[in-house]
């Protein structure tokens, strides 16, 4: 359970956590006591690989103000901070309509850390990597020196830690390495990179 101080201290002091805040209120929300068991399991299941802790609205009013929560049951958050540092415009909203589960978010935000743009080494890697409900984005890059090579990818990554979507997950390779995925896309000019956003085959 947080109040302000432990929120402060825990959840916005230490921006590499990750963390799922569930928010209630005990009256007048006939569904809290259901997502509240949900919750609650599924937590054990996490075994603190990602924080899960609640918040009694009631009890707190003000912290759930600073979340942006007017609504009861509600889900909020965090994934790890990029520069270290965390506010409250940080979290994130998960809409818990007909939820059953907080697996699938806790799943995803454990595969999808931080919007890193790895090397694609091979086919399974990319099936791996990405699920049936995941769009994998490649960028295709041209054989180039070393230097070169690494501002196409600084360039790259500074604009996927843009986007905020979960369901994304980021790769780069060579041009004439991936050779089914070009073939797939029709990717003839290996002069200039090329971004495309693929579901697994």
């Amino acid at each position: 359970m947080l109040n302000e101080a432990t929120f402060d201290s825990d959840v916005l002091g230490k921006p590499d956590e990750k963390w799922i805040i569930y928010l209630y209120t005990t009256e007048d929300c006939a569904s809290c006591p259901k997502l509240a068991g949900i919750v609650h399991r599924d937590s054990k299941r996490l075994r603190n690989k990602v924080k899960v802790a609640s918040i009694n609205a009631q009890d707190t009013p003000k912290l759930a103000e600073r979340l942006g929560v007017t609504t009861f049951p509600a889900i909020r958050y965090f994934l790890k901070s990029e520069n270290g540092q965390r506010t409250e415009a940080d979290a994130k909203e998960y809409k818990t309509l007909d939820i059953v589960t907080i697996m699938p978010l806790a799943d995803d935000m454990l595969l999808h850390h931080d919007n890193e743009l790895e090397r694609l080494t091979d086919g399974r890697m990319f099936n791996m990597a990405c699920k049936p409900r995941s769009i994998c984005v490649v960028f295709f890059l041209p054989s180039a020196a070393p230097v070169e090579q690494a501002e196409y990818i600084e360039l790259i990554h500074s604009e996927i830690k843009k986007i905020k979507d979960l369901n994304f997950v980021f790769f780069w390779t060579e041009y004439g390495v991936q050779t089914d995925i070009e073939e797939q896309l029709g990717l003839t000019s290996h002069s200039q990179p090329t971004g495309a956003a693929l579901r697994p085959f």
